[in-house]
């Protein structure tokens, strides 16, 4: 057997060149999906993608396509979609939550910082407390220290400290 001459190489690029790959359809890419095949995932997922199919892209990630879930999480944050967000971190989607979270703690949101701390956000429960000691906020410090936030526990205790007044 002979190595190709470069001449020969170039020749048989160019033909590849010519002869595209055979494009394959999309009921073929979901029977490849089904089968695990992690390619045919991701041109499904592309596929959604060029054509802002929001419902597919859903569909996709329902089914445990973990690069269809965090473009659902991407799209909902460029268009601004909180709602979209919120339902995919009820999901337990952790990207959703994180994004959620830093928009909450960007805008002081205190809903939003609330429902995320009420699912367990602890990164967000002491935002809230940061922020309820910043406008001295006792009886919602206290709330906080009831639920068990050690954040609003030390604002708590520094704020009592400093006005010598009784916690009770």
């Amino acid at each position: 057997m002979t190595t190709p001459e470069p001449a020969d190489a170039a020749a048989s690029a160019s033909d590849s060149a010519n002869h595209p790959r055979p494009v394959i359809d999309e009921d073929t890419l979901r029977e490849l999906a089904d089968e695990g095949n992690e390619a045919a995932e991701a041109r499904l997922t592309d596929l959604a993608l060029e054509r802002d199919d929001v419902d597919e892209l859903r569909r996709l990630a329902d089914e445990g396509n973990d690069r269809a879930e965090s473009r659902l999480v991407q799209l909902a944050d460029l268009r601004g979609d909180r709602g979209e967000l919120r339902r995919l971190a009820e999901e337990g989607n952790e990207q959703a939550e994180s994004r959620l979270a830093a928009l909450a703690l960007e805008n002081d949101d205190v809903d939003e910082l609330q429902r995320l701390s009420d699912d367990g956000n602890e990164q967000v429960a002491g935002r809230l407390a940061d922020l309820a000691a910043a406008r001295g906020d006792i009886a919602e410090l206290r709330r906080l220290v009831d639920e068990g936030n050690e954040t609003a526990e030390r604002h708590l205790a520094e704020l009592i400290r400093r006005s010598g007044t009784s916690s009770d």
